[in-house]
C-alpha cells in the first residue's frame, strides 16, 4: 500500500484546524445567542407596565410623643413665680380667721398639709403634639386655632416659655395631650392645689341614700378645678360656666383625659348671665357648693403688695359675691396670695369668722382661698386636727 505524500498530509492538517476554529466561532455565537434569548425572556415588554402595589394605609395618630426634660427654675426673685422648681408636692396649707363684725384680720396657727404630685417632674414624661391624617381625624380631636400644641422641639418663647416648664405641675398628665389657651397658662389651678381644694370643700363622707353633690365652678377656664371636683365619689355633677369658646372645648377634652367628662355639664356663657342655658340649668338645680376663681388680671397682680380685689376686671369680688350667695352660702373664693382680708371679710353676710387657707408649693404661698358658710366649718375642722387625712368632717 502506498502511503500518502507529505504534501497531502500538511493539507490534511490545515483543514482539520480550518474546520475546528469555525465550529469553535460558530459554537460561541450559538452560546451568546441563547444568554441574549435568556435575557430578553425575563424583561417584561415595553408597552406592558409592571403591576403597582396598593399604597400602604396610614395609620391616624392623635398624640405624638416627644421625649421631655423638666427644667430647673433659675428665678431668684423675692416675690417669686408662679410656681417654684422644687418639689410641688410640697404643699401646705397655712390658715387665718377674719372676723367680718370690724373687718380685722388675724393670722391664727398655720400647719403643714403635704402631698405628693405624683412623678410630674420625672425626666421620662413626654409631650404630646397633635397630627392629624386627612379625612380621618375627627372635629373634637382637632385643638382650637388659639391653643398651640407645644413639645420639646417646639417650646414657647418669652415669658410664656417658663409657664411652660411647669406644665405637669398644671396638669400631671399634660403629655397625655391636654390642651390649653394661652391665657390658661397664667389662669390655671396647679392641680396639685386643686386637688387640696376639693378635699377642704367636701366632707368626708354623705348620709346613706344621697344622691352626691352638686358643684358649681363659675369660672372654669380650661377645667383644673371642674376635673378635680368631679375626680371626686361624693360629687355626682359639675357645672362648669365659661364665656370663652375655646376654653370650653379645651375642658371638655381635658376631662375626657381624666375620666370624668360624664360629670362635667360644661356650658358657654357668663356666670351673670340672666338667660339662655345658664338660668335655665341653674334655676333648676340645687347647688351645694360654689368655686370662685375669677380672672385675675394676668401676671400683674403680683407688683401690688396688697392686692384690692375690686379692681379685678370685669367683675369685682363684691359684684360676684353677691351672685353666688344669692344661688348658695357655701361658697369658697380663690384669689391671689396678697389679697385683702379685710376686704374678704367684708363679704361675710353671716356675721361669723370666714376661714382663710394659703396654699403653697415649694414652702412658698401660690394662693388664698377663703372659705364662706359650712365650708368655712369644715376648713376649720380640718386645721384644728392639724390637717391630717383620717379627720372626720361632717356633711
Amino acid at each position: 500500500m502506498k502511503l500518502p505524500g507529505r504534501g497531502v498530509i500538511r493539507v490534511a492538517n490545515q483543514l482539520k484546524y480550518f474546520f475546528a476554529s469555525q465550529l469553535n466561532d460558530t459554537m460561541a455565537k450559538l452560546n451568546t445567542t441563547a444568554r441574549d434569548n435568556q435575557v430578553r425572556d425575563k424583561q417584561p415588554p415595553k408597552d406592558v407596565k409592571p403591576p403597582q402595589q396598593p399604597p400602604a394605609k396610614k395609620r391616624r395618630t392623635s398624640t405624638d410623643a416627644v421625649t421631655s426634660r423638666e427644667y430647673e427654675d433659675n428665678e431668684d426673685d423675692e416675690d417669686d413665680e408662679e410656681f417654684d422648681a422644687e418639689e410641688a408636692g410640697d404643699s401646705s396649707s397655712s390658715s387665718s380667721d377674719s372676723d367680718s363684725s370690724d373687718s380685722d384680720s388675724s393670722s391664727s396657727s398655720s400647719s403643714s398639709d403635704s402631698s405628693s404630685d405624683s412623678d410630674s417632674d420625672s425626666d421620662s414624661d413626654s409631650d404630646s403634639t397633635s397630627h392629624s391624617t386627612k379625612n380621618t381625624t375627627k372635629p373634637e380631636d382637632i385643638p382650637p386655632a388659639s391653643v398651640v400644641l407645644y413639645t420639646e422641639a417646639n417650646p414657647p418663647d418669652g415669658q410664656l416659655h417658663w409657664y411652660w416648664t411647669q406644665r405637669h405641675k398644671i396638669f400631671s398628665r399634660y403629655s397625655e395631650g391636654v390642651w390649653m389657651t394661652p391665657d390658661s397658662w397664667f389662669e390655671a389651678t396647679p392641680e396639685v392645689i386643686a386637688s387640696k381644694i376639693t378635699t377642704h370643700c367636701l366632707p368626708t363622707s354623705l348620709p346613706t341614700g344621697h344622691p352626691g353633690l352638686v358643684v358649681l365652678d363659675a369660672f372654669s377656664g380650661i377645667g383644673g378645678n371642674s376635673i378635680s371636683f368631679a375626680s371626686s365619689p361624693l360629687v355626682r355633677q359639675v357645672i362648669s360656666i365659661e364665656p370663652n369658646p375655646d376654653a370650653v372645648r379645651c375642658l371638655q377634652h381635658n376631662a375626657t383625659i381624666y375620666g370624668v367628662s360624664s360629670k362635667i355639664t360644661a356650658i358657654n356663657s357668663d356666670f351673670f348671665s340672666r338667660s339662655g342655658p345658664v338660668e335655665d340649668t341653674l334655676s333648676l338645680t340645687n347647688i351645694d357648693i360654689i368655686f370662685l376663681s375669677p380672672p385675675w388680671g394676668g401676671p400683674e397682680y403680683r407688683s401690688a403688695k396688697v392686692f384690692n380685689i375690686e379692681t379685678m376686671e370685669p367683675y369685682g369680688a363684691r359684684e360676684i359675691m353677691e351672685r353666688a350667695f344669692g344661688l348658695s352660702q357655701e361658697v369658697a373664693l380663690y384669689m391671689p396670695r396678697t389679697s385683702d382680708l379685710k376686704q374678704l371679710a367684708d363679704y361675710n353676710e353671716f356675721g361669723e369668722k370666714l376661714e382663710v387657707v394659703h396654699y403653697c408649693m415649694g414652702r412658698k404661698s401660690k394662693a388664698l382661698t377663703a372659705y364662706y358658710g359650712k365650708l368655712r366649718d369644715r376648713v376649720k375642722t380640718r386645721r384644728e386636727a392639724g390637717w391630717r387625712d383620717n379627720v372626720v368632717v361632717d356633711y
